[in-house]
């Protein structure tokens, strides 16, 4: 499953950005670090495995793979 994130309006936004949860020094999307949270952090079957994340700068975009 492959979601498609746009950011045209937020994209320099700081509150959008967050510290990198594993290295703490770069900076990733807030939606791409909260899915890939949510998916480490809960066993359950009813939470979406998190694969990756593309960042797309031309369209402001983060596609998400699940």
């Amino acid at each position: 499953m492959v979601k498609d994130s746009y950011f045209e309006k937020t994209w320099r936004n700081d509150r959008v950005w967050v510290s990198n949860f594993f290295t703490g020094h770069e900076q990733e999307l807030r939606e791409t670090a909260m899915h890939r949270q949510a998916c480490c952090e809960n066993t359950a079957r009813t939470v979406v495995r998190y694969l990756g994340c593309k960042l797309i700068e031309k369209y402001f975009m983060a596609r998400i793979y699940m």
